[in-house]
């Protein structure tokens, strides 16, 4: 009888662990009710079987404390916050968070409040993890899921991705206006971009990217708008459409120009220092430039201590350039492969400002766009799309605040009102649906370049405006701008103080034609206005 009783007790342990087994996918991860303050949790699910997606339901009942998120910054905001949005592109003012990440890792989304109260989101993947962090406020009710399935939920439509290397899925509640998930925006492979997606009958549809004429603002959307409305049950393929680009995410510097790399301004080096007053002396000698040269030096040896310019913009893409035209070697100094493995060491920060006073010399040989409305400035747009159609980077520099340094020259207006340049560097172009060009940018002050993701500048389908909504808030088109194609002009000035006296001479020739045609209809008009 112990011995039949025994037998018993084995198979019901057995028959238990086995439903407790088979019922493990029902037990969804759950936060307390209320969660505590100051705390951070994290659950992570897996579904017993493989799934291309699962479709999570969370509560009614789900609710955090509210926060908000801040993506812009100005020099009242606390330093913690501007330090936060500088490194991770944005900070999260007060209340409880909940992050939602699939089974690879990638951050799905961020929520607060009642975001997520009876919603329905999309993971890619047969896993996925969720993180809950809370202030020391007040609390709430957290989080609990509903359902957790790998079908597609009646009244849904699944739209699905298809990558080179991958699927990724999102679904969409029906009767909705199909809107393609900003995950994808620009996102780099190898010397491609995505720019947009299309569907296996041919039709199109880009990322908004074109200014608003109406309200005066941008649209800089992650979202692309189609014409399309979701369908129960209906299943979308989507396919990227690609545009070429003449420099990948490894050949431009991971870190950004920011205090944090330029606490103390521009620094050079003893050795760049040098080589600077070296390659003016040989590069000048032979011109009238030589006597304003002494004066300059002169001038940055007595001065250059007491000065705290901050950042160098201008230098990070003309030292990218160089290296990709194999003109100088960064990446033997620290023993690394590419470009977006550097460090910002003082040696390598110091060369990054030294070509940013280049750029200053070298302005006058860069093809220029000085006068908005001429015939001359959409020649200069048209010719900046198609070197960056075809696959040919190009350093840009443009005046957000003021005119084009030549331009208020000849009009006799002081420099003192030129409030300063700003340099990305351009790596390629393409024509959206709307017949708007746009041109890819790499940011050094903002961008995710190197992340597969990029800054964007646009020119008008008539090449008679050029637009970069991160400087000009107004609306209003860049007054002036100056591009080059070439290294040349900076060959005369390297860093290796080994100067080459006749390049800049020479590329000043070349391309000074262009510019004196747009100058002397503004002298004219001075000596008119006279």
């Amino acid at each position: 009888m112990k011995k039949l009783l025994s037998v018993l007790l084995i198979a019901a342990m057995c028959i238990s662990t086995c439903v407790c087994a088979v019922n493990a996918a029902d037990v969804y991860p759950e936060s307390a009710h209320d969660y505590a303050n100051n705390c951070e949790q994290t659950w992570t699910y897996t579904y017993p079987a493989q799934a291309e997606a699962l479709y999570i339901t969370f509560s009614e009942e789900t609710y955090l404390e509210p926060g908000e998120t801040l993506e812009s910054v100005t020099a009242d905001d606390p330093q913690e916050i501007r330090r936060a949005i500088l490194e991770d592109g944005y900070y999260y003012e007060g209340g409880d968070w909940l992050y939602i990440f699939d089974g690879n890792g990638e951050e799905c989304c961020w929520e607060t409040g009642d975001a997520l109260s009876g919603q329905t989101i999309c993971v890619n993947g047969n896993s996925f993890t969720i993180t809950l962090r809370t202030d020391a406020q007040k609390t709430a009710y957290g989080f609990s899921i509903d359902r957790i399935t790998t079908q597609l939920p009646d009244g849904f439509a699944l739209l699905r991705y298809h990558t080179k290397h991958d699927t990724w899925c999102d679904s969409l509640p029906a009767g909705e206006k199909i809107c393609m998930n900003y995950r994808f925006k620009m996102q780099q492979d190898g010397d491609q971009i995505i720019v947009g997606w299309k569907t296996p009958d041919g039709r199109e549809w880009y990322y908004q990217n074109v200014p608003d004429r109406d309200g005066g603002s941008y649209i800089m959307s992650g979202w692309i708008e189609t014409d399309l409305t979701a369908e129960p049950g209906r299943e979308y393929d989507l396919y990227p459409i690609w545009c070429g680009i003449g420099m990948t995410k490894d050949e431009v510097f991971a870190f950004q120009n920011t205090s944090r790399v330029f606490d103390y301004g521009y620094h050079f080096g003893v050795k760049q220092y040098r080589h600077m007053f070296t390659d003016w002396i040989a590069t000048f000698a032979l011109s009238p430039m030589l006597p304003i040269t002494v004066v300059v030096y002169a001038y940055l040896t007595l001065v250059w201590p007491t000065l705290a310019f901050q950042g160098s913009c201008c230098g990070f893409p003309i030292t990218a350039l160089l290296q990709h035209y194999g003109k100088i070697d960064l990446l033997s100094r620290q023993g690394v492969g590419t470009v977006r493995e550097l460090k910002p060491d003082d040696e390598l920060v110091s060369t990054i400002n030294f070509y940013n006073v280049m750029a200053a010399v070298c302005n006058p040989v860069n093809h220029t766009g000085i006068e908005r409305g001429t015939e001359e400035y959409s020649r200069q747009l048209r010719a900046l799309y198609e070197t960056l159609e075809g696959g040919t980077p190009v350093y840009f520099e443009f005046y957000p605040d003021s005119r084009h340094p030549l331009q208020s020259i000849a009009v006799g207006q002081p420099l003192g009102v030129f409030d300063g340049a700003h340099g990305i560097l351009l790596t390629g172009a393409y024509t959206d649906g709307d017949g708007n060009h746009i041109l890819i940018a790499w940011d050094n002050n903002s961008s995710e370049y190197p992340n597969g993701w990029c800054d964007v500048v646009y020119i008008n389908a008539d090449f008679t405006e050029i637009y970069n909504d991160d400087y000009n808030w107004d609306g209003d088109p860049l007054d002036g701008f100056s591009w080059s194609d070439s290294v040349k002009q900076y060959e005369s000035f390297p860093a290796d103080g080994v100067s080459n006296p006749f390049g800049w001479h020479i590329q000043l020739f070349k391309n000074g034609l262009s510019t004196l045609r747009q100058i002397l209809p503004l002298l004219s008009r001075r000596n008119s206005a006279r």
